[in-house]
């Protein structure tokens, strides 16, 4: 997941994918993680869940709700790189995993435009 933290500069989207296209997937992979997105998170959130009597479509509208605003915020603070990457396309994305380049590590190896022609194919 798209991680908020701040290192000690702001954050820099290098590599934006949208996942609009997935999202149904990606919840029904979050809902796997029982223990911590309907236990312990909930509790440290103070939110009151019923979880086993809910239906999917309650489920995931909790997720929505709580869990992939991330995924809403890493779209509009990449919407630069997602207009650069797919056009007018990308000022239609909603949710979005958005990725740095880290100044700590190895580069990645190979061609950043590869990369690019990777994640912007649909």
């Amino acid at each position: 997941m798209y991680d908020p933290f701040v290192d000690p500069r702001p954050f820099r989207p290098d590599v934006m994918v949208p996942i609009d296209q997935v999202l149904d997937e990606k919840c029904r992979m979050i809902d796997c993680h029982v223990s911590q997105i309907y236990e312990w998170l909930a509790w440290e959130r103070h939110l009151e869940v019923d979880w086993e009597n809910w239906t999917w479509e309650q489920r995931k509208e909790y997720i929505l709700k709580n869990w992939l605003d991330r995924n809403i915020n890493a779209a509009d603070l990449g919407r630069e790189r997602l207009i650069a990457d797919l056009g007018e396309a990308g000022r239609q994305v909603r949710y979005a995993e958005a990725f740095e380049w880290s100044p700590y590590g190895g580069r990645i190896s190979g061609d950043e435009a590869a990369l690019r022609e990777l994640l912007t194919a649909q």
